[in-house]
């Protein structure tokens, strides 16, 4: 007697596939957020080891890198359009302490200018200027590997020429590697304090331009004082343009505004990072959130302590923007939690964070 083999039916056929269909949307997200936790980990990871090359940096030299190095300081606020074509940054000090010694030869900070490396395109120089780091970039930020954040961008709320990531080889714009990490140089409003101390007061975070900020310093405490924190190339709506690892430029060339307002005041932004008006803020001041810190991580940012702790500083942590223009300088700024963390030596307590 011979069976036939009876198969499916169109129904059960459908039935399976429903099936298979509510198993991958129950799935997805588990995936989905193992997939971003992997990110924030290695997030971590990477300030963790930028945390160890500040450290080993001081022990080398007996001091932190400075934010940046400047060669036109200014000495009133009517000079600060200093205009300096190429200025060297953090970035480029601790990659000695980051297995990069072969990258800092070849970029030669000290020894040669920022612009000039940028204009030696047959001998190499431009390319290690656009060299991509992995240990300077967040897994979760969607920015480009070379950063060409400024006004001609779509989507960007800046007006006119205030932000811009480029640098100059004395010819025109040039776009280098990504960053998704900047030294804290202050709390507060403005950007003035960590390129001209004379005006409002000097900045109170690990870096500033020629700082020389020693452990001795931090009299707040290394694990109460912010090191570097994250800054999004895009967070929630906001293209905020992340930062660069090597230097910046505050010439026209590279596209910058050259008022006193703006200039090397602004072209900093691309290494260092203020409080601003808080954490991944997003709600007004759209313009300036290129000066602040950020993260693609839902809930808050990233940042190394000086004493190389690495903390997730949550969003709704105590913040306002002070004003560093309130005297006495710095009493404003470090009114909460977030703008004392920003400050090495206020002198406040800072309590749980």
């Amino acid at each position: 007697m011979s069976l036939k083999r009876r198969g499916f039916t169109l129904i059960e056929l459908l039935v399976v596939i429903a099936i298979i269909a509510v198993l991958i949307a129950l799935l997805l997200p588990a995936v989905q957020q193992a997939r971003e936790a992997a990110r924030r980990s290695q997030c971590r990871n990477n300030l963790k080891q930028i945390g160890l090359a500040l450290q080993n940096y001081h022990s080398s030299l007996n001091v932190f890198p400075p934010a940046y190095v400047a060669t036109i300081v200014p000495t009133s606020p009517a000079t600060l359009n200093t205009s300096e074509v190429g200025m060297w940054a953090w970035g480029t000090m601790v990659l000695p302490y980051m297995d990069q010694a072969a990258l800092y030869a070849k970029l030669g900070p000290g020894k040669k200018l920022l612009q000039n490396v940028a204009a030696d395109v047959a001998g190499g120089g431009r390319a290690a200027l656009q060299t991509p780091l992995a240990g300077f970039r967040c897994a979760s930020d969607t920015g480009p590997i070379l950063n060409n954040f400024d006004n001609t961008i779509g989507n960007n709320p800046m007006a006119g020429n205030q932000y811009s990531r480029f640098i100059t080889d004395g010819a025109g714009k040039i776009p280098i590697a990504t960053s998704n990490y900047v030294m804290c140089a202050n709390a507060g409003d403005s950007t003035t304090p960590a390129a001209f101390a004379g005006q409002y007061g000097p900045a109170l975070g690990l870096g500033a331009m020629n700082s020389s900020v020693r452990m001795g310093d931090i009299k707040d405490g290394s694990s109460n004082t912010f090191a570097v924190g994250e800054r999004a190339w895009q967070f929630k709506d906001l293209l905020a343009g992340a930062g660069v690892i090597y230097g910046h430029s505050a010439s026209p060339l590279a596209n910058i505004d050259q008022s006193t307002s703006y200039n090397v005041k602004s072209s900093g932004t691309n290494v260092i990072g203020i409080t601003y008006d808080g954490l991944n803020w997003n709600t007004n001041n759209r313009g300036h959130a290129g000066r602040a810190f950020s993260s693609p991580h839902t809930g808050g940012v990233f940042f190394v302590m000086c004493d190389g702790a690495v903390r997730f500083i949550n969003d709704n942590i105590s913040q306002r923007k002070g004003t560093v223009s309130i005297a006495p300088y710095p009493a404003d700024i470090v009114t909460h939690t977030l703008g004392r963390l920003a400050c090495r030596n206020d002198g406040k307590p800072v309590g749980e964070f």
